[in-house]
């Protein structure tokens, strides 16, 4: 990690390392739950823009007043589906349905209902 507590590397996470992808992967496949993949990749990739936008920022010293904003759109929409990915994990593993009040909240992006 670099000072500051900022992740030193894109690739490097605050809970697991993510290692590099190798030739014997398979991306598609019957035994692949690509749904999931394909939305821890979209939850990481807010994370991973707000990094990179952010650690510009801090190494540039220019633009912090433009680009705060979006540096914090960014953190609060990864946040947001990482919320979103803990209730649906939490309901599988409870084996609970939702409720028709609790799909709408899923749908919206309010931060304090989630």
């Amino acid at each position: 990690m670099m000072s500051g507590g900022a992740v030193s590397s894109e690739s490097e996470s605050r809970f697991k390392p993510t290692p590099p992808p190798f030739k014997t992967d398979r991306l598609f496949g019957p035994d692949i739950d690509w749904e999931t993949d394909a939305e821890r990749a979209y939850s990481r990739g807010f994370r991973r823009a707000g990094l990179q936008l952010a650690a510009q920022v801090c190494e540039s010293g220019k633009d912090q007043d433009t680009l705060v904003y979006p540096i914090v759109y960014l953190y609060r929409h990864h946040a947001e589906l990482v919320l979103k990915s803990i209730i649906e994990c939490a309901r599988a593993l409870l084996n609970r349905n939702l409720t028709e009040s609790d799909r709408k909240t899923l749908g919206r992006h309010d931060l304090v209902h989630l």
